[in-house]
C-alpha cells in the first residue's frame, strides 16, 4: 500500500513540477510531512521544514532571478545549502556542487574556466569577493514558517546536477553522470 501511495504522490508531483529533485521532496512531504528528512549536527529536520525553506528560496529567486548559465552551488552542509539545491533544481538550473572550502586559486580558476554563476552563503561569497552580477546569496529563511508557499512555474525537466572534484591534481574537474530515476527508489523508503 505504501508503494502505491508513494507512486501516486510522485507521479502527481512530476506532472506538476517536472522531473527534478523538488518533485521527490514534494512527494515525500505529501506522504510524511513530519518525518525526518535530514539530520544536521544532531538537529532533526522534517520534510515540512525542508520544503518550506526550499519554497521560500524558489519564491525569492523567482523575484530576483539567477543568471541563465551554469550555477556553482557552494554547498555547505546545512539546511540552507540543501534547500538551495532543491530550489535550484526546481528552477531548472544546471547545478555544479562545489566545496566552499576549496583553495581560493583553484576555485577562481574553475569559475573563470567554466564561466559559472555562484550561489552561496553571505560569508562564503564575501571571502570570494565576487561581483553582484556573478553571484547570488542564499537568503535567510524562516524555518518555522507555517504558511503555505505557492509559486507558479513551468515544470523543469531533467536538469543536470554535477559534482566538482577536489582539484588534488590541478584545476578541479566537473564530474557528471547520467543516472536512471529508478536507481534512487530504494533510498526513498
Amino acid at each position: 500500500m505504501f508503494w502505491l501511495r508513494w507512486l501516486w504522490h510522485l507521479c502527481m508531483s512530476v506532472l506538476h513540477h517536472g522531473s527534478n529533485l523538488y518533485s521527490v521532496l514534494n512527494a515525500l512531504y505529501q506522504l510524511h510531512p513530519q518525518k525526518t528528512a535530514l539530520i544536521i549536527d544532531q538537529q532533526h529536520i522534517d520534510h515540512a521544514t525542508l520544503k518550506s525553506v526550499t519554497d521560500q528560496y524558489i519564491i525569492h529567486w523567482t523575484q530576483h532571478p539567477i543568471a541563465n548559465r551554469q550555477v556553482a552551488l557552494l554547498l555547505s552542509q546545512d539546511l540552507q545549502g540543501i534547500a538551495a539545491l532543491f530550489a535550484l533544481s526546481r528552477l531548472g538550473k544546471a547545478v555544479i556542487i562545489v566545496n566552499p572550502q576549496l583553495i581560493q586559486h583553484k576555485l577562481d580558476a574553475l569559475i573563470q574556466q567554466q564561466q559559472l554563476f555562484l550561489v552561496g552563503t553571505q560569508s562564503v561569497l564575501n571571502r570570494l569577493q565576487c561581483s553582484p552580477s556573478d553571484c547570488a546569496i542564499i537568503p535567510k529563511a524562516d524555518q518555522h514558517s507555517a504558511s503555505p508557499r505557492t509559486f507558479a512555474l513551468k515544470a523543469s525537466w531533467f536538469n543536470l546536477i554535477s559534482v566538482c572534484s577536489s582539484g588534488s591534481t590541478g584545476i578541479p574537474k566537473i564530474a557528471s553522470r547520467k543516472s536512471k530515476p529508478w536507481q534512487a527508489l530504494p533510498l526513498l523508503n
